[in-house]
């Protein structure tokens, strides 16, 4: 008999399948499964399932006496002889390598590091000159900044090195000014509509372009 009162009818199930149960329990727990317990049916067609599929399993095998050596070798902490010299990391020279491009914005270069055409997402480099005014924009998807050089004024806070900003998908943002020029990393969207300039894509709507 069950003794547990923890231990539901629906707990069985498992051991219902593998036969397992005393005779009592398993009555027990098919009076239940008779009653109309779903849960329970749905559990031991699945349980039937992958029990068919055990039986289907290659016969073990008991593994040679050489392989638990093996195993410790392949798995010893190296001595100084086996450790290889690390090849660094390739550093990222903002203002050197790679191609900068003029932005749909006068004043405003950017460098493209990652663009995936099928989730519209774009990562990039974005440098500005001293003066020039990035436009007021909308995010039709989270836009991510890192600011690396200079100072950018943006809806009223001024941001520089080291700062990050997060925009939400449909937030928007006013005109960002850099009276030094400045550098970020930006991770965004490239369907964000602009208010002010830019240019206008083939639905007419104005985007932020990329040449």
């Amino acid at each position: 008999m069950i003794d547990d009162a923890a231990v539901t009818l629906c707990e069985l199930a498992s051991l219902y399948a593998l036969g397992s149960l005393e005779a009592d329990e398993s009555r027990q727990f098919e009076e239940h499964v008779i009653d109309g317990c779903k849960a329970c049916r749905v559990d031991l067609d699945r349980l039937r399932f992958t029990l068919d599929l055990l039986a289907l399993s290659p016969e073990p095998v008991t593994p040679p006496a050489s392989l638990r050596a093996r195993i410790i070798e392949s798995v010893r902490q190296p001595s100084s002889d086996d450790i290889q010299p690390r090849v660094s990391a390739s550093t990222l020279h903002f203002e050197d390598e790679g191609p900068w491009k003029p932005y749909s914005v006068p004043g405003i270069e950017y460098r493209m590091l990652h663009l995936d055409r099928a989730s519209r997402e774009v990562v990039m480099l974005v440098r500005a000159e001293s003066g020039s005014r990035y436009p007021m924009h909308q995010h039709t998807s989270t836009e991510d900044m890192f600011m690396l050089r200079g100072e950018l004024v943006l809806d009223g806070s001024t941001y520089g090195p080291g700062d990050f900003i997060r925009s939400s998908t449909g937030s928007h943002h006013g005109v960002g000014d850099t009276p030094g020029g400045c550098m970020f990393l930006m991770r965004g969207s490239i369907d964000d509509l602009v208010f002010e300039s830019g240019q206008a894509n083939a639905d007419g709507r104005p985007r932020l372009v990329l040449e």
